[in-house]
Order: structure tokens, then sequence, then C-alpha cells
């Protein structure tokens, strides 16, 4: 059984984090003696977005990073940022009237799955962070279409699409949250790590390594 000073060394060594402490907080994140403080300080879920034009290839590649991840044994949850409302129902069905009538959420339940439409009260984007409380306990969150906000990035270049050889003026990438490019020119000019997008195995990878996923 996990014994109290486990989660003190997960509270010490939050700063210091290694894959033998993660795996034992993990153990420690549903023992009765963690305190849900150590938790939030030392277990921090890894996010990561992904950055391109359009057309790049970026959907595909979250879609192959789930796949491999998932087969890998950890819980993925994608957050997907859009520019339109967030309705997956259709306009003047049942769910769809009660959340117009003034729902604060509504759930569709079917056999085999369900989801929630829930309102927020600003027209900003909600940060990935905001929505864990409402996520299954994720390994990892990869996001897409967040341009903003202070995530981790990985930027995605196609050669052959000239406009997504560099973000866009004023960029919303900025150095400190920026970890790779990922592209199909293996001469992209680029002091951070870059890694081919032809293969979702090497980024799987690297997003392994850098947030010491075992």
């Amino acid at each position: 059984m996990p014994m109290p000073w486990q989660a003190e060394m997960c509270r010490l060594l939050s700063t210091k984090p290694m894959p033998e402490v993660k795996t034992l907080c993990k153990m420690e994140m549903k023992s009765p003696f963690f305190h849900p403080s150590v938790a939030v300080d030392t277990m921090d879920t890894p996010i990561i977005g992904f950055f391109a034009a359009s057309g790049t290839g970026k959907t595909t590649l979250i879609e192959q990073l789930t796949h491999i991840l998932s087969q890998r044994g950890y819980v993925v949850t994608v957050v997907k940022y859009g520019h339109h409302e967030a309705n997956p129902d259709t306009p003047g069905k049942d769910s769809d009237r009660f959340r117009r009538a003034g729902a604060e959420s509504v759930f569709y339940a079917g056999p085999n799955s369900w989801f929630q439409i829930r309102q927020h009260p600003t027209t900003e984007q909600p940060d990935p962070r905001q929505l864990l409380p409402y996520m299954d306990d994720p390994d990892l969150i990869l996001v897409e279409g967040m341009k903003g906000g202070d995530i981790p990035k990985i930027l995605v270049h196609r050669h052959a699409l000239d406009r997504a050889a560099t973000p866009p003026s004023p960029s919303p990438l900025r150095a400190d949250n920026l970890l790779a490019v990922v592209s199909d020119d293996p001469h992209y000019p680029t002091q951070l790590p870059l890694l081919p997008l032809n293969d979702a195995e090497v980024v799987a990878n690297f997003i392994m390594d850098h947030f010491f996923l075992v």
C-alpha cells in the first residue's frame, strides 16, 4: 500500500520530474494519503500543441500520434480549437433546444458514447488546462488549432506550402515554448530539433522523451 512519505517525496521532487517519480506519483494520486494539492503541484498533465498552416498535415500527424501513443498504453486526450461555436448537435433537435433554452450543460447519451455541450460565459477560447476537470485523467493532451497561449508547441511544416515555412507575423510562437519543428524538408532552417513529418514514430518518441513518459 502506498505510504504518506511517498506523497511527500513527490512534493519535494516536483521540480525534478523523472520517470520513476512520475510512476510513483501516479500511484499516490489514487492513495487516500495523497493530498490533492500535491497532485496538482507535482503531476501537471503534459500538454503539447501543434501549429501549422492549413493543409500542412497537422491533423493527420495528431491522428497518427494518438494511435501510436494509445497503442503504447497511454491515455491520450485531444483538444481541437475552432473558429465556430462548438455544437455537435443538430440545430432544432431536443438537446440543442435545451441548450438554447438556457441549460448551462446538456448531455446526450447514446448506446456506445455520450457527449456534453457546456456553455462558457466569454467568447474567448478556454485554455486547455481549464478543461482538465472534464477529462478522464489523461497521460498526455494533444492540442490542435490553439495559436496563442503559453503551452509547449511544435511547428508543423510542409515544403510544398511556402506560407508554412515561417510563422505569421506577429508570431504566436515564443522561443521559450517552441519545442521542435516537424517537416518534410530535411534542410528546414532551425536550431530546434528537426523531426520528420513522414515518421510519426520519431515524433512520438520525442514527445515521450521530452515529458519523461515511461
